[in-house]
């Protein structure tokens, strides 16, 4: 009995933490995008498009900790942390080239897992 309620905190648990980082990843690539359409043009908010890369960074650097092999089992969550991810080296390769090491292990460790 006590095993099949932890099973079921564990499973919702994983179920709030999988909504939490997907929305953070959705967010991180609405940025991403917009920054990208942006980059010719004025921004009406005053930021830069070096500031917002370095937000989309940060937030990387704050999911990748809990970003887990069963998260990445999910098919949606899967597919958006890595259209993130790619967006990102595609996007900006210079700031990937400076990346601090465990960020840049961490990264690495997830993109040779998917």
């Amino acid at each position: 009995h006590c095993l099949a309620t932890r099973v079921i905190v564990h499973s919702a648990e994983e179920e709030q933490s999988y909504n939490d980082i997907l929305c953070a990843i959705q967010l991180l690539i609405q940025l991403g995008t917009k920054d990208f359409i942006q980059l010719g043009g004025d921004d009406p908010t005053g930021m830069n498009s070096s500031q917002v890369t370095d937000m989309i960074f940060f937030g990387l650097q704050q999911i990748l900790p809990l970003m887990t092999r069963g998260l990445l089992q999910f098919p949606t969550l899967c597919t958006q942390y890595f259209s993130l991810v790619g967006f990102m080296m595609e996007t900006y390769p210079d700031k990937v080239r400076i990346l601090p090491y465990e960020l840049f292990d961490a990264l690495l460790d997830s993109l040779l897992f998917g």
